[in-house]
């Protein structure tokens, strides 16, 4: 185990200064959030952390394909493709793990919707 890359976190509780492990004359450092096989985990379990860093994270795969979108030579459904694949599978990546909220929900229906918008070139006005 190598202790100066190892940290623990606590899930559920807030006084987590006062319990620190100690390994060979050193302390292990207690964190409140860290990044797990790409998905952020949290000392509350609260998703809506991840789910905004996951939209963040599809928002800039979503600019990736600016050209396709304004491409009139591609179909539409070969767009809507494109986002299913390579856009949406960035945004709900881990989600099985997440617990979802009425705002989160709302959130990432937002997202979805200004996806299409996007490929229909429909504008926020």
């Amino acid at each position: 185990m190598y202790i100066s890359k190892t940290k623990t976190m606590m899930n559920g509780r807030k006084d987590t200064e006062e319990e620190q492990l100690v390994e060979k004359n050193k302390k292990i450092e207690n964190t409140t959030e860290f990044v797990n096989l790409g998905s952020l985990l949290t000392e509350e379990n609260d998703g809506s952390k991840e789910i905004q860093r996951r939209i963040a994270r599809a928002t800039r795969a979503m600019e990736q394909f600016r050209k396709i979108w304004r491409s009139k030579s591609i179909s539409t459904g070969t767009k809507m493709n494109i986002i299913k694949a390579m856009v949406m599978s960035v945004a709900m990546y881990a989600s099985e793990t997440w617990t979802l909220k009425k705002q989160d929900s709302d959130r990432l229906l937002t997202f979805e919707i200004m996806c299409y918008w996007r490929i229909l070139r429909i504008r926020w006005e």
